[in-house]
C-alpha cells in the first residue's frame, strides 16, 4: 500500500518551489516493501514538490496542473511501471486542473481527495482524468467551487461508492451522480446553494445508504417525492439548514411499506410541523427533532406518542 498526502498548511523550510518558495520536505515511512506512506500534509505547498524524498526515485516538474509523470513506477524494458497507490490526499492547495493521463500508472487507487482546491471547473482534460480513475472508491470534490459535474467524469467510475459534494455552488443535485447510481452508497451534500429538494434529486441513486443535506442556507422546501429513489437509504441527515420550514408528507412516497430508514436526524432546522404520516415512525431507532420551533398539534403528539417517536430520541434529546 502507497499512500500519499498532499495538503495545503504552515511550515518552514524544506525544497524550493516555483518562483523562489520554499516549503517543507515531504516525509517517508517505510514499514515494509509494500507499505510506503509518503506525506506532505501542512508543507504550505501551492504545487506538489519538484522532487520528492530520497526515498523515492521519481521527480516532478508541474505547475498547477498535476501530470502523470509524478507517479511512475521503475523505468523497465522502455516503459514505466505501475505503482501501488491507493490513496492520494491533494487536499488544501492551490490545484485548478489534473492531467489527463494522471492516473495512468496508479490502477489501484481507490480514495481520491481534491478538497479545498480552487478548481471551480472540471475540465475536458480533469474529466478524462477522473473516468479513468476505474477502481475509484471514495471521491472528495468539497469546497472546490464547482457547481456542475459532466456526465462523462463518472462513466468510468463502476466502483464508486462515497462521494462529497459539499461546500460548492450547486443549485441542483448533479445528475451525473445517476451514472454511479449502482454503486454509490453515501452522499455527502452539505453547504450548497440549494433551494428545493424534489423528485427530481436522487434519481437513479438506487443503492445509498446513506444522505446527508445540511448546512445549506438557502433550503426551504423538500417536495414531494424525493427521497423515493433511495430504495436503501438507512441513514437521513438533514439537519443545519435554517431555511428549511416544510418536508411534504408525500417526500417518502412509495416507500413506506418497504422501509428501510433506520436512522433520521432532522435537527436544528426551521421546521414547526410535521404530517403523522411522513413515514412510518416507529420502524425507526434513533430520531433527531431538536432545534426546532414545534407547534405543538395533533400531529406532533401522534407522532410522539402513538406512533412511539418519542422513544427514538436520544438521551437528552427533547425536541
Amino acid at each position: 500500500l502507497l499512500c500519499v498526502v498532499v495538503a495545503g498548511g504552515a511550515a518552514a523550510g524544506g525544497v524550493e518551489g516555483e518562483g523562489g518558495a520554499r516549503s517543507a520536505g515531504c516525509d517517508v515511512s517505510l514499514q515494509d516493501v509494500n507499505n510506503l506512506t509518503l506525506n506532505c500534509s501542512r508543507r504550505g505547498l501551492n504545487s506538489v514538490p519538484r522532487t520528492w524524498p530520497q526515498q523515492i526515485d521519481n521527480t516532478v516538474d508541474k505547475g498547477d496542473v498535476l501530470r502523470s509523470e509524478i507517479f511512475q513506477g521503475p523505468y523497465n524494458n522502455t516503459v514505466y511501471s505501475s505503482i501501488a497507490l491507493e490513496t492520494l490526499n491533494l487536499g488544501r492547495n492551490q490545484i485548478h486542473s489534473l492531467d489527463r493521463y494522471l492516473f495512468q500508472y496508479t490502477p489501484n487507487l481507490t480514495r481520491l481527495y481534491l478538497n479545498n482546491n480552487p478548481i471551480e471547473i472540471l475540465d475536458h482534460v480533469t474529466v478524462l482524468a477522473l473516468s479513468s480513475a476505474t477502481n475509484l472508491q471514495v471521491l472528495d470534490l468539497s469546497s472546490t467551487d464547482i457547481d456542475s459535474i459532466p456526465l462523462d467524469a463518472f462513466r468510468g467510475l463502476v466502483n464508486l461508492q462515497q462521494i462529497d459534494l459539499s461546500g460548492n455552488k450547486f443549485v441542483n443535485v448533479p445528475e451525473s451522480l445517476s451514472i454511479v447510481g449502482s454503486t454509490l452508497q453515501y452522499l455527502t451534500f452539505n453547504n450548497n446553494p440549494i433551494v428545493e429538494l424534489n423528485d427530481d434529486s436522487f434519481v437513479g441513486l438506487s443503492n445509498l445508504l446513506e444522505l446527508e443535506v445540511g448546512e445549506n442556507n438557502y433550503l426551504e422546501e423538500v417536495k414531494r417525492g424525493t427521497f423515493t429513489p433511495l430504495k436503501k437509504l438507512r441513514i437521513l441527515h438533514l439537519c443545519h439548514n435554517p431555511n428549511l420550514r416544510y418536508i411534504s408528507h408525500n417526500a417518502f412516497r412509495a416507500l413506506k411499506d418497504k422501509w428501510t430508514l433506520k436512522e433520521v436526524y432532522i435537527d436544528d432546522n426551521n421546521l414547526s410541523e410535521l404530517s403523522a404520516d411522513l413515514m412510518p415512525w416507529s420502524k425507526l431507532e434513533i430520531l433527531g427533532m431538536t432545534g426546532n420551533s414545534w407547534l405543538c398539534n395533533c400531529d406532533l403528539a401522534e407522532i410522539i406518542t402513538k406512533q412511539e417517536a418519542g422513544n427514538k430520541f436520544k438521551d437528552g434529546d427533547i425536541p
